[in-house]
C-alpha cells in the first residue's frame, strides 16, 4: 500500500511539473485589444493570484481605447522560474513589460539600468482605485530608505513576504496529547515511562490547563507549546517515547534550508533593531558574546559600537550561538529528525509530501512527524504540486488543504528571560515588482496602471487569500477575507501582523557589494582547525559526521572565519 501510494503521487507530481503551461495558457494575441506582457516567477506562491489580477485589469479597461482602432487590454503572462542574474541578462532584449520576481538584488538591477522610473506610480493617489493614500504609504520605513535610489526616484516595489518558521501539526498534538502541562502531576500513569522527572510533562487530557507558551500569556493560541529551547528539548524526549518524530526537512537542500532557519532564529533572538545592525554594520550591539560556560550559559560583552570597519564583530553575537544550539539539540539524536533529512534524494517538495503524509495509520510513514521548518510559502507550494489533493482523495476530506490542521507559531525563546517578548521575523526572499525600462508609449502607460492595481489593498488582500501568505507592503484583510483562509493561512497572517518584521535589506555599501556572502543564511561559515565549514548543522550531527562538533566550537569558528583580517577585503 505504502509503495503504491507514493508511486502514484510521484506520477501525479511529475505530470503536474511537465504539463504546467508556462506561456500564459497559450493564449493567442487578440489584435483588437492592446497587449501588456507580464513575467512571473512561478515558485512557491504560484500564479493563481496573477490570473485573478489579469481578469480584474482586463475587466476594468474592457471599454477603454489605448490605441487607435483597438479597445480593451489583453494581459499575456509568462510563468517560469528564471530569476536573479539569469533574469537580469534577459531583460534588455525582452518584450515583457511588468516583472514579478524574487532573488533579485535591487541595487544590481539599478546598476544595470533595466528598470523604469515608477516614482509616479508609488506616489499615485489611490482613491480612484477604492483605496486610500499611496503605494509608498504602504512601505515600511526600512523599505522607503532602501528603494529610494540615489537620484531620489523609485524603480521597484516589494512583492511578497518570505520568512522561515516552524509548522506544527495540531491534529497530532491533540491525538498524542503533546501539549505541555501548566502544573504537571508527575505521578500520573506513563509520565515516568515518557520522561524521567525533569522540568516538564505533557497533559493527560485536552481539558487540562496548558502552559503559557512562548508569548508568556495564558489563554492564547500558543498555550502548551514549548516556551523555550530547553522546553523543546524536553518535549522531544517525550515525542521520542511516543514514537513521534519531532522534525523533518529536505535532505537535498538541508544545508541551505537549515541555514535559513538559523538566520530566522538569530533574528528572533536579536530583535528588530539589533538584527538590522547585522547587515547595516552601524549601531550599538548589545548581544556580543564574551564567553560561554561549559553548561552553555552566555556572558555578554558591554555594549559595543559597530561601524563599517568593525562589522566583523557582529558574527560573535549571541543570536547566532543560540541558533546553532537550537539545531544541535535536534541533530544530536537521530530519533529527533526524519530519516530522509540528510539524504540528497529528498527534495523540498518531496519533504513537504513526507511531512504531510507521515501518519502511519495510512501506511505512509514509520512515525508521524510533529514539526516542519520551512518558508511560509511551503503550504501553497504543496497545494500547487498536488499533495493536499492526493491526500484528500485517498484518505478523506480532513486531509484536504481546507481542513488540514497545521499552523505556524512563534518560535520558542532561547532563554527564560525572552519568554513573552515579541516575535521578530526575517524577510529574506528579495522579491520585487518593476517595469522594464524598454517599455514605452502605450506599453509603459498600461504597465504603470497594472502595477498600481497590483498594489491596491484589494489586490494585496486577494494575493493573501489565494496563497495563504502575506505581501511585503502594508494591507489589511476584511473579516470575510480572513474567514476564507484555512487554519495555516490564519496562523501565518496572525503571526506576521503581530510580529516585528525586518527585511534583510541595507543601503550599506559593504552589504550591497557582498550580499551573497554576508546575508545571514549564507554567513554560517565557521573556521575550525584551519578549515572552513559551511554545512554547520551536519557538522553537529554524529550520525553523518565522524568527530562531530558542538555549537560552542562552531560559534567560535564564525568569528575565526569572519576575522578582522578577512573583513579587510570587504571594506577596501
Amino acid at each position: 500500500m505504502k509503495k503504491q501510494c507514493l508511486l502514484f503521487l510521484s506520477i501525479i507530481l511529475s505530470m503536474a511539473g511537465c504539463g504546467r503551461d508556462r506561456s500564459g495558457g497559450g493564449e493567442a494575441v487578440d489584435k483588437t485589444r492592446s497587449q501588456l506582457y507580464v513575467h512571473n516567477f512561478d515558485g512557491g506562491y504560484g500564479h493563481e493570484w496573477l490570473t485573478d489580477l489579469k481578469a480584474a485589469f482586463e475587466q476594468k479597461y474592457k471599454e477603454t481605447s489605448f490605441e487607435e482602432g483597438k479597445k480593451g487590454v489583453q494581459v499575456l503572462i509568462s510563468n517560469d522560474k528564471t530569476t536573479g542574474d539569469n533574469l537580469l541578462k534577459d531583460i534588455p532584449g525582452s518584450n515583457y513589460n511588468v516583472y514579478f520576481c524574487e532573488s533579485v538584488f535591487y541595487y544590481d538591477y539599478l546598476a544595470a539600468n533595466v528598470m523604469a522610473d515608477i516614482s509616479d506610480v508609488v506616489n499615485t493617489d489611490l482613491s480612484a482605485w477604492g483605496d486610500t493614500g499611496t503605494i509608498l504609504d504602504k512601505f515600511s520605513e526600512q523599505q522607503k530608505s532602501y528603494f529610494k535610489a540615489s537620484d531620489n526616484k523609485y524603480y521597484g516595489i516589494p512583492h511578497y513576504e518570505g520568512f522561515f518558521g516552524i509548522t506544527y501539526d495540531i491534529k497530532l498534538w491533540n491525538d498524542e496529547k503533546l501539549y505541555i502541562a501548566a502544573d504537571p502531576d508527575k505521578s500520573e500513569e506513563k509520565v515516568d515511562a515518557l520522561y524521567d522527572g525533569d522540568d516538564i510533562c505533557t497533559v493527560r487530557n485536552l481539558t487540562q490547563t496548558k502552559s503559557k507558551g512562548p508569548d508568556g500569556v495564558a489563554g492564547t493560541s500558543d498555550d502548551g507549546f514549548p516556551a523555550t529551547y530547553k522546553e523543546l528539548a524536553d518535549l522531544m524526549v517525550i515525542m521520542k517515547a511516543k514514537n513521534v518524530v519531532p522534525f523533518s526537512w529536505t535532505g537535498k537542500y538541508q544545508g541551505e534550508y537549515n541555514n535559513k532557519l538559523m538566520a530566522a532564529l538569530t533574528a528572533d533572538y536579536e530583535g528588530a533593531e539589533q538584527t538590522k545592525i547585522l547587515f547595516n554594520f552601524e549601531g550599538t550591539a548589545t548581544n556580543l558574546v564574551e564567553s560561554i560556560s561549559t553548561e552553555g550559559e552566555v556572558t555578554k560583552k558591554a555594549p559595543t559600537e559597530i561601524t563599517e570597519e568593525t562589522g566583523y564583530k557582529t558574527f560573535g553575537t549571541a543570536g547566532r550561538y543560540y541558533a546553532l544550539k537550537f539545531m544541535e539539540q535536534i541533530v544530536k539524536d537521530s530519533h529527533y529528525y526524519g530519516d530522509k533529512s540528510f539524504k540528497n534524494t529528498e527534495s523540498h517538495t518531496e519533504a513537504q509530501q513526507t511531512y504531510l503524509l507521515s501518519n502511519p495509520e495510512q501506511g505512509l510513514g514509520k512515525s508521524p512527524i510533529a514539526m516542519f521548518p520551512e518558508g511560509n510559502y511551503w503550504e501553497n507550494e504543496a497545494a500547487n504540486s498536488g499533495t493536499f489533493e492526493f491526500a484528500a482523495k485517498q484518505y478523506g476530506n480532513e486531509w484536504s488543504r481546507e481542513n488540514r490542521q497545521i499552523k505556524m507559531l512563534p518560535f520558542p525563546k532561547a532563554t527564560d528571560e525572552l519568554v513573552g517578548s515579541k516575535t521578530t521575523l526575517l524577510s529574506t526572499l528579495n522579491s520585487l515588482c518593476f517595469i522594464n525600462k524598454n517599455s514605452t508609449g502605450v506599453k509603459l502607460e498600461l504597465a504603470k496602471l497594472f502595477l498600481i492595481m497590483a498594489n491596491t489593498n484589494e489586490s494585496l488582500a486577494n494575493f493573501n487569500v489565494k496563497t495563504n501568505a502575506p505581501k511585503a507592503i502594508s494591507y489589511t484583510l476584511s473579516p470575510e477575507q480572513y474567514a476564507q483562509l484555512n487554519m495555516y493561512g490564519k496562523s501565518v497572517y496572525d503571526l506576521y501582523h503581530n510580529s516585528d518584521v525586518v527585511q534583510e535589506i541595507s543601503t550599506n555599501r559593504v552589504f550591497i557589494n557582498n550580499t551573497l556572502e554576508l546575508e545571514m543564511s549564507a554567513s554560517f561559515v565557521a573556521k575550525v582547525g584551519g578549515q572552513d565549514l559551511n554545512n554547520l548543522v551536519k557538522e553537529m550531527c554524529p550520525q553523518y559526521t565522524p568527530n562531530s562538533k558542538n555549537s560552542k566550537t562552531l560559534f567560535a569558528g564564525l568569528s575565526n572565519h569572519f576575522s578582522a583580517s578577512y573583513w579587510d577585503k570587504f571594506i577596501h
